[in-house]
């Protein structure tokens, strides 16, 4: 009997030392996937914040206003065009 439970234990450690040592060494790779994403994160935040910034000198830019008049503009322009093909294609409908 104490051979066959030791046996058993044996056998039972056989199996469970490969499943911690799997699981170790996952559990290093989760903590180096861990680093990695809040090294992305702080570079991501950096490059965010570098952008807002170019963002905001061009928000206050006087070009800003030249260019929202021009692409009003634009705009009106489509607009008309748009119109003029819809002209264009009724007329091409009613012959």
């Amino acid at each position: 009997m104490d051979g066959m439970m030791l046996e058993l234990i044996q056998w039972m450690q056989s199996i469970m030392l490969p499943t911690h040592e799997m699981v170790s060494d996952v559990s290093g790779w989760l903590t180096v996937l861990e680093r990695k994403v809040a090294d992305m994160d702080c570079g991501w935040e950096k490059k965010v914040a570098a952008i807002q910034e170019v963002l905001k000198s061009v928000a206050t830019s006087p070009e800003l206003f030249s260019l929202t008049e021009q692409v009003g503009l634009i705009e009106e322009h489509l607009c008309q065009v748009c119109q003029v093909l819809k002209l264009t294609d009724d007329d091409d409908h009613e012959q």
